[in-house]
C-alpha cells in the first residue's frame, strides 16, 4: 500500500509546475452487496453479507483532484 501511495504522490507532484503546499489523500472502501456466489467476493461481517469491496482513492491539492 505504501508504494501505491508513493506512486500517486509522485505523479501528482510531477503534474504541477512547482510542488503544492498541501496534499490530501483520501482512500475509501465502498461495499457493493452480492447475491449469489460471484468470484472475488468478500464477506463483510458488519453487514453479515458478501460483497465486492473496491478501494477508491482521491488526491486533492487546492481545487485539483486525481481519482483512481
Amino acid at each position: 500500500m505504501v508504494k501505491i501511495v508513493e506512486t500517486f504522490v509522485k505523479q501528482f507532484i510531477g503534474s504541477h509546475p512547482r510542488p503544492p503546499e498541501q496534499i490530501v489523500l483520501d482512500f475509501d472502501a465502498t461495499d457493493d452487496p452480492l447475491y449469489g456466489k460471484q468470484e472475488k467476493r468478500f464477506f463483510l461481517g458488519y453487514y453479515d453479507s458478501y460483497c465486492y469491496l473496491p478501494l477508491s482513492g482521491l488526491i486533492r491539492s487546492g481545487g485539483t483532484y486525481i481519482t483512481s
